[in-house]
């Protein structure tokens, strides 16, 4: 079974890295005073307000996910069968062993919702049938 959490808290410790990594880069750049034409602790303050934005959304999704376990569906693709995990939207996109995490607005998540085993979906020009939700 996919978890959730597992996920968010292997995304939060990346981000966590790259922060910290930000944070000596802003404090070993020169200041105002020894350059005034030195950007880099500038973008490295911009930096670092985006990666305490992306980890405030992710530590918010892990309080929201708490109670969703992800459906699995199986498709017959053109290549092959394959296994999407139908997951809360900011989930989408990765993967996790063979399971592609799909969310659920994207198109395929919007096609996957409300759909039983037997259906064919048709996504950009291919047909893809449900062989097996779980």
């Amino acid at each position: 079974m996919i978890n959730l959490s597992d996920i968010l808290d292997q995304k939060i410790a990346f981000l966590e890295k790259h922060l910290q990594s930000a944070i000596f880069e802003r404090d070993h750049s020169a200041t105002p005073m020894e350059s005034h034409s030195d950007k880099s602790r500038q973008l490295a303050e911009q930096m670092i307000d985006s990666l305490n934005d992306e980890k405030k959304r992710l530590l918010s999704l892990k309080r929201e996910i708490k109670n969703v376990l992800p459906v699995l569906f199986t498709l017959s693709t053109p290549v092959g069968d394959k296994q999407f995990a139908l997951v809360p939207k900011g989930l989408g996109g990765e993967r996790t062993g063979d399971i592609t995490l799909v969310s659920q607005d994207s198109p395929l998540g919007q096609k996957l919702t409300g759909s039983k085993v037997g259906d064919d979906i048709d996504l950009n020009g291919s047909t893809f049938r449900i062989l097996n939700i779980r």
